[in-house]
């Protein structure tokens, strides 16, 4: 593999820390050089691509359909079920 140009870089600070770009972290994306902090950035920077592209051509057939579901379907906590119950919170709202 060809080693990348550090000029040809299009960003001076890291997409996933906001640090400085280092010379021995490039990766090349859509035709161009895009720097990182770390080695360790870049490679979860190329593992997330691979991810994202390898769902994207996932042949339709092995894609389950979207199948409605009704009420009954969903498991509901017994506590909810609970007449007494009045209200449920969920974390960060």
């Amino acid at each position: 593999m060809p080693r990348l140009d550090f000029a040809a870089c299009i960003n001076d600070v890291c997409p996933i820390s906001g640090r400085p770009v280092s010379p021995d972290a490039l990766a090349l994306y859509r035709g161009e050089v895009v720097g990182f902090e770390t080695t360790g950035h870049r490679d979860q920077f190329l593992a997330a691509i691979l991810m994202f592209e390898s769902a994207r051509i996932t042949p339709r057939s092995q894609v389950r359909p979207h199948v409605p579901i009704r009420r009954n379907d969903i498991p509901v906590p017994s506590v909810l079920m609970d007449p007494g119950f009045q209200e449920c919170r969920l974390a960060g709202c």
